[in-house]
């Protein structure tokens, strides 16, 4: 919907804001400038993966532990199965 799901205010997310970052310096590298946000998938076998879908780079969240794929849980709309857009 383009709608924020959260606005990270300075110190916070910091796992977060190195993710994403890592995937915007991919698109930067591929020559890829766009405004086009990521995708955050929790499938339902718990695989919670951030996808970036012009450069198809995803990252497997749940290698860095629980309490950082925490944070990218709470920024599902609901536990299951649940896919969000992260600008």
């Amino acid at each position: 919907s383009g709608a924020s799901i959260r606005i990270l205010k300075s110190g916070e997310g910091s796992f977060i804001r190195g993710v994403v970052r890592s995937l915007v310096r991919v698109r930067q590298q591929s020559g890829v400038f766009s405004r086009t946000g990521f995708l955050l998938t929790l499938y339902a076998d718990g695989r919670l993966i951030l996808l970036d879908p012009l450069t198809t780079q995803a990252i497997e969240l749940a290698a860095f532990g629980p309490t950082n794929t925490g944070e990218f849980l709470a920024l599902l709309p609901s536990p299951e199965g649940a896919t969000a857009m992260l600008d």
